[in-house]
């Protein structure tokens, strides 16, 4: 581990936890259980613990901190939906040519208001649309396999998709252009300043470049537990 367990605390305990995201206007925390088929929610300490919604087999949550609204992708029911960050008004966005969406990543600044996602279904590629799911379009169909992980480099407008079969990192623009391989062999990844942290099988390392949103760095953990921990330790652990 590239912690020593003093800095790390469970937020929250599960089934099988997945995804988890976080809103700083209200330092709640944003996760779901693949067992319960629940979405929940609680404050960052843990306390407080709501359920949001109920799905089928989600893969990915994002929360959109400008408009105040939850979105995720359902692999089972092949589609992309919105709700409120409390559960109401849910939507479905996105459902045709939608087979297994998995990574989930959105930019809902006034200016570009777009997410993109991506799909292993039979034509794997990542795609991204308006967050109101108009303006469709294809940014990645080639050299992609199994796309996972997605991150977001807000100042030079660049997404970063990590592979799981191919074993890659790359990177392209907002619309696909300009495609560059970062690094081999990630698992997940996020992005904090000039730094790339990307996970793999039993570990974590930090290398390259790469970009995060938050302070402090919140991991779904595979055994059921939501941790965090803060990271200035764990760059000091690291070397960095």
């Amino acid at each position: 581990d590239c912690l020593d367990g003093s800095d790390e605390k469970n937020l929250a305990t599960g089934s099988n936890i997945v995804t988890v995201d976080f809103d700083r206007e209200t330092s709640r925390i944003y996760w779901a259980d693949a067992i319960q088929k629940k979405i929940w929610s609680a404050f960052q300490n843990g306390t407080e613990k709501r359920e949001v919604s109920e799905t089928e087999k989600i893969k990915s949550i994002a929360v959109d901190w400008v408009g105040r609204n939850l979105y995720w992708t359902d692999s089972d029911l092949e589609n992309i939906e919105v709700s409120t960050l409390d559960g109401h008004y849910r939507k479905v966005l996105l459902n045709k040519n939608v087979t297994s969406p998995r990574g989930l990543a959105l930019d809902p600044r006034n200016h570009t208001y777009l997410m993109f996602w991506s799909d292993w279904g039979q034509n794997p590629r990542i795609e991204r649309a308006s967050m109101d799911g108009a303006m469709r379009q294809v940014i990645v169909s080639t050299k992609v396999y199994w796309p996972n992980g997605l991150a977001l480099d807000y100042t030079t407008h660049r997404v970063y998709f990590a592979d799981a079969y191919l074993k890659y990192i790359d990177y392209c623009d907002y619309d696909g252009r300009n495609r560059h391989q970062n690094l081999q062999h990630p698992h997940g990844m996020t992005i904090f300043e000039d730094k790339t942290w990307r996970s793999a099988p039993n570990s974590a390392t930090c290398s390259g470049r790469m970009v995060a949103s938050h302070p402090r760095l919140s991991a779904p953990c595979w055994t059921g537990r939501i941790a965090q921990f803060w990271p200035r330790r764990a760059w000091r652990h690291l070397g960095l």
